[in-house]
């Protein structure tokens, strides 16, 4: 009787899987932009987790990321192909519509380089998530992304003017 049990119970398990298997990953199809991401460690991990989970227009198909110990890894099944330097060979043999620099330190000659990038092979979408220090206290979301923006691309904070003692 334990036996029984057993492998009915076992062989439940593999109905089930299987099931689950042919229904997530046969036939379905991943709809959105294909998408870069630079930066594979926590931030890039976590985001692409959550584009996977939620209903986004992007789908990470590619993974940029200059530290040697994370070249040729897979992170939730998207490989690590290459550093920032191979962003215009990478656009170009995975069909990159999209980018999202998932590095909240990096720096602004860094995003400047990749913005050139980028830009050389005609990548019109940039997200970035937020600096470190306006990142929200809890984890950063697909919402939080920004557009590549301006000041993302000065080599120093923005200088705000002071209009009324300007004026005086």
């Amino acid at each position: 009787a334990f036996i029984d049990l057993t492998l009915s119970f076992v062989f439940f398990l593999i109905l089930r899987g299987s099931k689950r298997f042919i229904r997530e990953f046969l036939y379905k199809k991943p709809e959105g932009k294909r998408t870069l991401i630079i930066g594979a460690g926590n931030t890039g991990e976590y985001l692409i987790r959550e584009i996977i989970r939620g209903k986004t227009p992007y789908v990470p198909v590619a993974i940029l990321d200059d530290d040697e110990a994370k070249q040729k890894i897979l992170i939730h099944n998207v490989p690590v192909v290459g550093k920032i330097k191979d962003l215009p060979h990478i656009v170009r043999n995975f069909n990159i519509q999209s980018i999202i620099i998932a590095i909240p330190s990096l720096s602004h000659k860094k995003i400047k380089e990749i913005f050139d990038l980028a830009y050389s092979v005609g990548i019109k979408e940039i997200k970035v998530v937020p600096s470190l220090h306006k990142l929200p206290e809890t984890p950063i979301n697909v919402k939080d992304l920004k557009d590549l923006s301006l000041e993302d691309l000065l080599f120093r904070e923005p200088i705000e003017i002071e209009k009324d003692i300007v004026k005086n």
